[in-house]
C-alpha cells in the first residue's frame, strides 16, 4: 500500500465517525472466539510530504476518527522476508512523514464518544518510520481526550523512529488520558529519535501498568530516551505500576 495522500493503511487510509472492530463485537469490547487476523509481509509507505498532525500511515488503519476502536487478536509481522516490512517511510530520510503505528498511524476523538482497546495484538519485524515524529508500535499519535486498553500486547524485533515515539504509543495528546497497560512485553526493538520510551515517547497521561516486561531494547544515549517513557510532563502526568520487569 503506498500513498501521496495524508492516510495510508494495510486496510483502510481513513476511517470516519464509525466503530471499527477486528475479531470483536461491533461498537463493543469484547472479543469473539476467532483465529487470528495477520497481515504479513506488507509495506504501507506513506510518500506525500504533508507535514499536517492529522497524516497517518498503519498496517491496519492510516487514521481513525471517532467510534469504539477494539481488536482482538490481530498481527502484522514481516512475513519470511530476511528484512523488516516497514509503515511509514521506505527511506527513513523524509523528514515530512509522522504519525506511523503497527496497527493505527493516528487516532483522533474529535469530541466523539470514543473507547480504544486492544487485546492479544503482536507487531513482529517491523520498521515504524514515521522519521519526523510520531511513531509508536500499536499507535503513532493518540490524538485522544479518552482513556486506551492495552492487554496481552507483544512487541517485538521492531526498530521505532523518530521524535516522541514509543514502543506502545507515540506521542500522546492529553495528560487527562488513562493508559493502562496490563500483561505485556517489548523486546529486540531499537529506538532511534529523540524522546523515546518503551511504552509511549510521550509521558502525558496516567499510566497505570501490570506485568510488563521490557526485554533486549536498544536505547540510544543523549536523546532523552526512557525505559518506560521519553519526555514526562510533569504537569499532566501519573505513573502507577506493579510486576515491571527490565
Amino acid at each position: 500500500a503506498t500513498g501521496a495522500t495524508p492516510y495510508v493503511g494495510g486496510v483502510l487510509g481513513f476511517a470516519k465517525s464509525s466503530n471499527l472492530s477486528v475479531n470483536t463485537n461491533i461498537g463493543t469490547t469484547t472479543a469473539v472466539r476467532s483465529s487470528t487476523a495477520v497481515i504479513s509481509g506488507v509495506n504501507v509507505l506513506a510518500t506525500g510530504s504533508n507535514t499536517d498532525k492529522y497524516m497517518g500511515a498503519g498496517g491496519v488503519v492510516g487514521r481513525a476518527d471517532g467510534g469504539v476502536i477494539s481488536m482482538s487478536n490481530v498481527r502484522i509481522d514481516a512475513g519470511g522476508d530476511t528484512k523488516n516490512a516497514i509503515i511509514g517511510d521506505d527511506t527513513g530520510t523524509n523528514n515530512s512523514i509522522r504519525n506511523a503505528g503497527g496497527l493505527i498511524g493516528e487516532v483522533t476523538s474529535s469530541g466523539r464518544p470514543n473507547t480504544y482497546w486492544f487485546e492479544g495484538c503482536g507487531v513482529k519485524n517491523i520498521d515504524v518510520a514515521g522519521t519526523n515524529q510520531c511513531s509508536g508500535g500499536l499507535i503513532g499519535y493518540y490524538f485522544s481526550n479518552v482513556g486506551i486498553a492495552c492487554n496481552n500486547i507483544a512487541i517485538e524485533g521492531a526498530t521505532i523512529k523518530g521524535s516522541w515515539s514509543g514502543g506502545l504509543l507515540g506521542a500522546i495528546n492529553s495528560g487527562s488520558d488513562v493508559i493502562n497497560v496490563t500483561n505485556t512485553k517489548v523486546s529486540n526493538t531499537t529506538f532511534g529519535g529523540t524522546s523515546n520510551g518503551g511504552i509511549a515517547g510521550d509521558g502525558r497521561g496516567q499510566f497505570h501498568l501490570v506485568n510488563v516486561l521490557m526485554d533486549s531494547n536498544i536505547y540510544k544515549s543523549d536523546a532523552k530516551q526512557g525505559v518506560l517513557l521519553g519526555e514526562v510532563d510533569t504537569g499532566g502526568y501519573s505513573l502507577s505500576a506493579a510486576g515491571v520487569d527490565v
